[in-house]
């Protein structure tokens, strides 16, 4: 089968570990946060998101290691994985994606912009460690 999805970008794992390596230095000593988005596709093969997918792998990979390596410096590094949250910039889905994304979702109900933005604020806070 073949896919409509341009080839991976680089620019998608890298912007991320380039932002890191900037902010690293500047938290070395002192402590921080590194807070980065990922999505349940790495969970979720699908032919139609591979690229996505292996660029949000990449993401994944990376936060999980540079947590080992940056907890010892009281640098926290966490990652925030919300699945489907319906906003207006959105391409619409037709009801039976909806409906077929719901029935896999724990709570019943899709994330809202809010949720992951409380989950993002928690994670940034002093509460979180």
């Amino acid at each position: 089968m073949r896919s409509t999805q341009a080839p991976l970008s680089p620019s998608r794992p890298k912007g991320a570990l380039h932002c890191t390596q900037a902010a690293l230095p500047s938290m070395m000593g002192r402590g921080g946060r590194i807070i980065n988005m990922l999505s349940t596709v790495i969970e979720e093969p699908n032919w139609r998101w591979h690229t996505y997918g292996a660029a949000k792998g990449a993401l994944w990979q990376m936060t999980r290691h540079l947590a080992a390596e940056m907890g010892p410096h009281n640098i926290t590094v966490n990652m925030v994985s919300p699945g489907y949250t319906p906003t207006a910039r959105q391409t619409p889905h037709n009801d039976e994606y909806l409906q077929d994304g719901l029935a896999h979702t724990p709570m019943g109900r899709f994330a809202s912009p809010q949720d992951v933005a409380d989950a993002v604020l928690f994670l940034a806070s002093d509460k979180a460690g």
